[in-house]
């Protein structure tokens, strides 16, 4: 108990000391970072600052991964999950995905800060290859498949197929964090080969319906919801 109090105190400090410092190298649970980007606000600092950004999913992976798992990362943001995994499990076992053409030289710099090398694609996986729109946004964690505000910006990104790259890296753990891009993905994947799913639902995106259709599917591919590793939004699945 005091030590839980202490670490919380300690957490506190720090991110009253960052807030007034503006720092723009940091670490957290144990990778580096640099979020000096135009696609980070000063919002969105502050997510980094207080140690909130992906801690469910940090703590639901320290739980979950296995250094026999292959995990393809759908949504890369900055790198900061797939560097994790890499450190965990080794870069070789490690395939992410970023739509956002204007991230990938930030991810490539976060696994060098981290001496990564997990490959990186800048490419949207659905069922078939060609290419599509993808919507920018001022914070790159709220760019999406689906036009979210007035203001997002229209880019074209290539496409592939999922299951053809699930089956090329011999895949069996997802991780997906698409911002509502969920609902198109999930009833396209060929779940035979996977047992087990990070998952980030998007309700305010996609609604408290359609994130019902997908645990249904999820259900009906003969996973099993985690309540216990699963935190917040942030759900885990696993075949039993």
């Amino acid at each position: 108990m005091i030590k839980k109090v202490l670490e919380k105190i300690q957490k506190e400090i720090r991110y009253r000391v960052r807030k007034i410092i503006k720092p723009d190298d940091i670490e957290l649970y144990g990778i580096k970072l640099n979020i000096s980007h135009p696609g980070i606000s000063n919002n969105l600092r502050n997510f980094f600052y207080n140690e909130s950004y992906e801690g469910h999913e940090i703590r639901v992976l320290q739980k979950v991964l296995d250094k026999k798992d292959m995990v393809v990362e759908i949504g890369a943001g900055i790198g900061f999950l797939s560097s994790y995994c890499s450190k965990k499990i080794g870069s070789d076992r490690v395939v992410a995905y970023e739509a956002n053409p204007l991230m990938i030289d930030k991810i490539q710099e976060t696994y060098r800060l981290n001496n990564v090398n997990p490959k990186i694609n800048n490419i949207v996986l659905m069922d078939k290859e060609g290419e599509t729109s993808f919507y920018l946004e001022k914070d790159f964690w709220s760019s999406s498949m689906i036009k979210r505000t007035q203001n997002a910006k229209e880019v074209k990104v290539k496409t592939a197929n999922i299951n053809d790259e699930i089956r090329k890296y011999k895949i069996n753990f997802l991780i997906i964090d698409i911002e509502g891009g969920e609902q198109n993905l999930l009833p396209k994947i060929d779940f035979s080969n996977i047992d087990k799913l990070l998952i980030e639902f998007h309700p305010s995106i996609i609604g408290n319906e359609s994130v019902s259709d997908l645990i249904k599917l999820l259900l009906e591919n003969r996973f099993c919801f985690d309540l216990y590793k699963s935190e917040d939004n942030i759900c885990y699945f696993e075949k039993q």
